[in-house]
């Protein structure tokens, strides 16, 4: 993995990246609890890089409604 300097830019609170994805703070806190989602804990604050929230999205499967074919 290459390091990279730190950007407080690139680090996203819960709730930011509960309004990105319009979910609940709650399911958030699950999914880093879970260890779904990582995360970085500086005191009680929990922050999520973008590169983090971008591997988590990359590896959720899409819902598709039943009946409706899946395309392979």
């Amino acid at each position: 993995m290459k390091a990279t300097r730190f950007d407080p830019q690139e680090q996203l609170s819960i709730s930011q990246v509960a309004g990105l994805l319009q979910c609940s703070e709650r399911w958030l806190y699950g999914k880093v609890r879970e260890g779904e989602l990582k995360a970085t804990h500086l005191g009680r604050a929990v922050r999520i890089s973008r590169f983090a929230l971008q591997e988590f999205l990359d590896t959720r499967h899409a819902w598709v409604p039943s009946g409706t074919p899946r395309s392979r």
